[in-house]
């Protein structure tokens, strides 16, 4: 079954409310110093972003599991590609919970605003 334009458009502007919502909870996690929390957030922003994309712009939406290999194959634009990156190595360090490394503020508000720069990226191309 083939997906009409305004049916993609309102799933697409679902997963932007969504991702906008996640945002917002990292934010607020950012703020209270919880920097796990931030990530996960920032990064489930990301993703849902992301997803708003893949349903405006193909019939069967994939399982996110590698932003940046899914925003080449959108055809995004190269600093929107950075942009994932951050996200998914802070994601990986905090998932991980590297010995080493903990996550530090400077990572999460960079997680924070990679995501609010694919959040505004995104948005003008969904709607």
């Amino acid at each position: 079954m083939i997906k009409d334009e305004s049916f993609k458009r309102d799933e697409s502007k679902i997963w932007l409310r969504r991702a906008n919502n996640d945002l917002a909870t990292a934010e607020y996690n950012f703020e209270g110093d919880k920097y796990d929390a931030t990530i996960f957030y920032a990064h489930k922003a990301a993703e849902k972003a992301l997803m708003a994309l893949i349903v405006k712009k193909s019939e069967k939406p994939e399982h996110i599991f590698d932003f940046t290999r899914i925003a080449k194959s959108l055809e995004s634009h190269e600093e929107v590609l950075k942009l994932f990156a951050v996200i998914d190595l802070a994601y990986t360090i905090s998932k991980h919970h590297h010995k080493e490394k903990e996550i530090s503020r400077e990572e999460c508000h960079e997680a924070i605003k990679a995501s609010a720069e694919i959040l505004m990226w995104i948005k003008k191309h969904v709607e």
